[in-house]
């Protein structure tokens, strides 16, 4: 949880849910990373492997969570401890 308090005093907290594809993409555009602590993707070039257009390489599992569905659910709870203050 974080807390802007940017305007004139007013403070309200936000939630911030990391996508770790996107921070994937910022923080190791190259991919190298990636490659190097995971043997599967290792043939796979460039930043294709955050995203993996087509499609896993064999011996790579499938993901275990659809983190957009997962954000959402996080912020809804969210959304719900803020209103019982």
């Amino acid at each position: 949880m974080a807390v802007d308090c940017r305007v004139r005093h007013r403070c309200r907290a936000y939630f911030r849910v990391f996508n770790p594809t996107s921070q994937g993409e910022k923080f190791d555009p190259a991919g190298d990373y990636v490659r190097r602590w995971v043997p599967e993707l290792r043939g796979v070039a460039g930043r294709n492997v955050h995203r993996l257009p087509d499609g896993p390489p064999a011996g790579y599992p499938e993901p275990l969570v659809d983190h957009a569905h997962e954000r959402q659910v996080a912020l809804t709870r969210y959304g719900e401890i803020s209103t019982r203050r």
